[in-house]
């Protein structure tokens, strides 16, 4: 039973910290007007991952 909790508990962590990540990508792309090259710079990624997670979340 317990086991279960902590499982459920380390799942829900997951989709939050996604969530979060999106969140980030999302206002980054918006400050810089969708402008990936600048976005990445910011975000301190390549710009190709970027291209991944917009393609990823459907974001534009």
């Amino acid at each position: 039973m317990v086991w279960s909790v902590l499982v459920d508990g380390h799942s829900l962590l997951v989709r939050e910290t996604e969530r979060m990540k999106r969140a980030l990508v999302e206002r980054v792309l918006k400050k810089h007007n969708g402008v990936r090259a600048r976005a990445a710079r910011e975000l301190q990624i390549e710009s190709s991952h970027l291209r991944r997670l917009i393609k990823k979340w459907g974001l534009k």
